[in-house]
C-alpha cells in the first residue's frame, strides 16, 4: 500500500459519509430536474420518464440496500404502517387535487393508483426489506454466538 494513502475505519466513515452526501444531492436534483420539466416547462411525460425511473431505481435500490443489509431500521407494527400509509396518502393526495382538481370520472382509476398504490408499494416494500434485514442480522448474531 502506498504510505501516502492509509485506509482506516475513520477514513472509511467520512468516504461513507461522503458518498451518502452526494448520492441525497444527486437524488434531489433528479427530482427538482423532474418537477421543473412537469409543473414549469408542462412537458409531456415521455421528456422526463427516463429520469423518474432512474430516480426510483436509485433511491428504491438505495432503502432496500441500507434495510436489508443494515438490518438496524426498526420493522414496522401494522398499526404504525397503515399511519404511514395514510399520511403519504394525504401527502400525495391533497396536493395532487390542488394542481389537478377534481378528477372526472375517467380519471379516477389513474389518480386512485398514484395516490393509493404508490404509497401502498414505499410502505409494504419497506416492512418486507425491514423485516428482511433483521432477520439477516438475527441470524448473523445466532451464528456467531454458536
Amino acid at each position: 500500500m502506498n504510505k501516502w494513502f492509509q485506509i482506516d475505519e475513520q477514513t472509511e466513515t467520512v468516504s461513507g459519509r461522503l458518498s451518502v452526501i452526494f448520492l441525497g444531492l444527486t437524488q434531489i436534483g433528479l427530482y427538482l430536474a423532474l418537477m421543473y420539466q412537469r409543473y414549469v416547462l408542462d412537458l409531456p411525460p415521455d421528456y422526463y420518464n427516463d429520469l423518474a425511473i432512474i430516480l426510483a431505481f436509485s433511491v428504491l435500490g438505495y432503502w432496500g440496500a441500507c434495510l436489508f443489509l443494515g438490518g438496524v431500521i426498526p420493522t414496522l407494527s401494522f398499526r404504525r404502517a397503515i399511519f404511514i400509509y395514510a399520511v403519504i396518502c394525504m401527502t400525495i393526495a391533497v396536493p395532487h387535487t390542488i394542481i389537478r382538481g377534481w378528477p372526472a370520472g375517467t380519471e379516477w382509476n389513474s389518480r386512485l393508483l398514484v395516490i393509493l398504490g404508490l404509497p401502498a408499494g414505499l410502505v409494504g416494500g419497506y416492512a418486507l426489506m425491514a423485516y428482511l434485514g433483521k432477520k439477516r442480522l438475527e441470524k448473523i448474531i445466532s451464528s456467531e454466538s454458536d
